[in-house]
C-alpha cells in the first residue's frame, strides 16, 4: 500500500513537472507565431483583420485589458511590446507561478481528474443557457457575457460575431478552470477567489463595450 501510495505521488510529480514544460513550450510558441503574424501584417493597426484576431487570440487573457489602452497612437516597436511581449511574459509567468503552487500544495491525480470532470458539465450546462437566452441570435446575450466574458469580449471588440476559435476557447473555459481548481490542493478556496475576480473583471469589461450587435439585456 505504501509502495502505490509512493508510486502515485512519483507519478503526479511527474505529471507536474511535464505538464509545466509542456505550458512553457506552448506559451513561448505562442509569443514565437504572435511576433511573426505582426511581422507579417507590418504592425497592428486595429483593423481586425485575420492576423490581427490571431495575434488577439494568442495574447489572452491579458489582451482584454491591454487593448484599451491607446496603443494605436504608439511608436511601433512599444506596441510590439505591449501586446505581443507583455503577454507572453505574463503568461509564463502564470505558468510558473502555477508550478510553484503545485509543488507546495502536491495536487493528487483525483483532485485534477475531478476538477476537469466537474468544470467539463458545468460548461455544458452554461453553453446550453447560452445558446438558449442567445435564441440563435435574436434573444439576449446577458447570459453568454455573464458565463464567457472571455470570448464574448473578444467577439464585441475585435471579431463582431462569434468565431469557431472563440467557441473553442468558451467550451474549453470551465475544464480549465476545474484543472487550476484541482492542481490548487489545499489552496483550493484562495484561487478560487482569484478565479472570479479575474471572471468579474472580464464581465466588467463586457458591459463597457457593449453595443447593439450583441445586447446584453432586453
Amino acid at each position: 500500500m505504501v509502495v502505490a501510495a509512493e508510486g502515485r505521488v512519483e507519478s503526479m510529480s511527474f505529471f507536474r513537472h511535464g505538464l509545466t514544460r509542456f505550458a512553457v513550450l506552448g506559451v513561448a510558441g505562442a509569443g514565437v507565431v504572435s511576433a511573426s503574424l505582426y511581422a507579417a501584417q507590418g504592425g497592428f493597426s486595429g483593423a481586425h483583420s485575420r492576423l490581427e484576431l490571431g495575434i488577439f487570440m494568442l495574447g489572452l487573457p491579458w489582451e482584454l485589458f491591454l487593448v484599451l489602452l491607446p496603443y494605436k497612437e504608439w511608436p511601433s516597436v512599444l506596441r510590439f511590446s505591449w501586446l505581443v511581449v507583455v503577454p507572453c511574459v505574463l503568461n509564463l509567468g502564470v505558468v510558473l507561478g502555477i508550478s510553484a503552487v503545485a509543488e507546495r500544495t502536491k495536487p493528487t491525480w483525483r483532485g485534477v481528474r475531478t476538477g476537469a470532470l466537474i468544470g467539463a458539465a458545468v460548461g455544458v450546462f452554461s453553453i446550453t443557457l447560452a445558446f438558449a437566452m442567445a435564441g440563435a441570435g435574436h434573444g439576449s446575450y446577458g447570459a453568454a457575457k455573464v458565463l464567457f466574458p472571455y470570448s464574448m469580449f473578444v467577439a464585441m471588440r475585435v471579431t463582431h460575431y462569434i468565431t469557431i476559435p472563440l467557441q473553442l476557447v468558451a467550451a474549453a473555459q470551465y475544464p480549465l478552470y476545474g484543472i487550476a481548481l484541482g492542481l490548487a490542493g489545499g489552496r483550493r478556496k484562495q484561487w478560487l477567489r482569484t478565479l472570479l475576480v479575474v471572471h468579474s473583471a472580464a464581465f466588467v469589461l463586457c458591459l463597457i463595450v457593449s453595443d447593439g450587435e450583441f445586447p446584453t439585456w432586453h
